[in-house]
């Protein structure tokens, strides 16, 4: 169940463990995914609320990732999938491109909004969480 991995290589790892799967004869694992949450009033308000920069300098700078279709790690739309922010229709795009990557279990991890994270559980709960019910 990786946390803060962009929904491409989200989807050739899930491809990877259904082919590791189906060619041992198993039963492929249920496939989790936690991206970091930061709701806000817009993309750039829910944004600045987490640790983009340093993620991308340190996290996805060492080459455990695919590099992205802009060609490197040079803005934090290159984290797509890896930070779900911004508006509920923000948060909402992201987790349908979790869901058509192949995710059957989605973890919010809200730590780097702590500080408040009564209005970031609000916020999902009122106006994410419903639409994905249905």
């Amino acid at each position: 169940m990786p946390g803060r991995i962009t929904i491409a290589d989200f989807r050739n790892r899930v491809h990877l463990l259904r082919q590791l799967s189906d060619d041992r004869g198993r039963e492929t694992p249920t496939i989790g995914v936690i991206p970091l949450v930061s709701p806000g009033p817009s993309w750039e308000i829910g944004m600045a609320s987490v640790p983009w920069q340093e993620m991308m300098a340190f996290e996805f700078a060492e080459g455990q990732f695919d590099t992205p279709a802009s060609g490197g790690w040079t803005s934090p739309k290159d984290l797509d999938g890896a930070i779900l922010a911004g508006t509920p229709a923000d948060i909402l795009e992201g987790v349908h491109g979790y869901l058509d990557a192949g995710v059957e279990h989605l973890v919010f991890d809200l730590r780097a909004r702590f500080a408040d994270l009564d209005e970031c559980l609000a916020a999902l709960g009122e106006n994410v969480l419903p639409r994905l019910r249905g």
